[in-house]
């Protein structure tokens, strides 16, 4: 494994990257944007030298002089197979590194990214759930960390002021695949709407299959409860977080969100709004700074009923521990050590 002062990393993406107006690069996936990339920014922040090969074929990588003078291949959420341009790095003395955020055996375009993490000389997992799983993919000897990811959009205020607002604003964010965990929940929140007007805001990608999906909505007087759909993007994330009451983040351990991270969990805290979450395991270390219940309805229940002073207490002391434990910077150092620390010999 190479020294701390003989780390240059390739990092090896199919996302695209746009530079952001600090100069910094952002992606749309946020497995690039809050995993591959905080790793390029900590190896940078560290001093050390580090590249970006985004949709580039393994001929094109092998050709290029960041993979000459490479130490370290990282490698993202690949589709394209880049088993070559690992056993090229391993056969060059180069360490192999695979990020891992996903069960890779949940989808079959997975497979790429299982035959190079086959050879990984180091594996960062985004939850516990997931490292715990590493002998599935990985090598004897392979080093396995667990790096969750940080909050983005810095530290907002705090909004509880919301039980005597003539409509509740409900928020669910994140992709179309996590959307179904919702959709067992919708009729019970609408019951809710019995007594308060309730909005919920769905921020997602693929918003058609999110519309597919939640045509079967309970069936209640419109302007007493009603769901509306926004394409994601960071801006459309932002605002929905300043206009939200509550932030809904259901999950279901028979479907596999045992081996989520807390990302959506910290930035939802981050943000400064109350979340009702699921009691996922990577949730359960932020239940006194969230409500985590089964059901969400009992949750915006307990969320009506407590008084706003204990609300923002529970959501402050969310802040400050997210401050100290998952800020870029923090999450950046991590990865810089996850390479520092020796592997098996190569």
């Amino acid at each position: 494994m190479p020294g701390l002062t003989n780390m240059n990393l390739l990092i090896v993406t199919d996302d695209t990257l746009v530079r952001r107006p600090d100069g910094r690069f952002s992606a749309r996936l946020a497995s690039t944007r809050l995993r591959l990339l905080v790793a390029f920014n900590g190896f940078g922040d560290a001093g050390l030298t580090r590249w970006m090969a985004t949709r580039s074929s393994s001929e094109h990588i092998l050709s290029t002089d960041a993979f000459q003078q490479a130490d370290i291949v990282l490698f993202g959420k690949t589709f394209t197979d880049h088993f070559e341009t690992a056993q090229a790095a391993r056969q060059r003395g180069k360490a192999v590194a695979v990020d891992i955020s996903d069960d890779l055996d949940d989808r079959s375009d997975f497979s790429t990214l299982k035959r190079v993490a086959s050879i990984a000389d180091v594996a960062v997992f985004s939850s516990e759930g997931l490292k715990n799983l590493s002998a599935r993919w990985v090598p004897p000897g392979c080093r396995c960390v667990c790096i969750e990811e940080p909050y983005e959009g810095g530290i907002q205020p705090i909004r509880v002021g919301f039980h005597s607002t003539p409509q509740l604003e409900l928020l669910w964010f994140g992709t179309s695949r996590n959307i179904v965990h919702l959709v067992p929940h919708l009729s019970e929140i609408a019951e809710l709407a019995e007594d308060q007007k309730i909005r919920v805001t769905l921020v997602c990608f693929e918003n058609h299959i999110a519309q597919r999906l939640c045509a079967a909505a309970p069936d209640r007087e419109e302007e007493m409860f009603k769901i509306r759909f926004l394409d994601w993007s960071l801006e459309a994330q932002a605002e929905a977080f300043r206009n939200a009451d509550l932030v809904v983040i259901p999950g279901d351990l028979d479907m596999g969100s045992g081996l989520k991270s807390p990302n959506r969990l910290i930035n939802t805290i981050a943000a400064g709004r109350l979340a009702v979450a699921s009691p996922l395991p990577s949730y359960l270390p932020f239940s006194d700074h969230a409500l985590v219940r089964d059901r969400m309805a009992d949750g915006i229940r307990d969320a009506l009923a407590m008084a706003p002073d204990a609300l923002e207490q529970r959501i402050r002391g969310g802040q400050q521990m997210i401050a100290e434990r998952y800020a870029e910077p923090v999450i950046g150092q991590q990865w810089v050590q996850a390479f520092a620390l020796p592997a098996r010999a190569l």
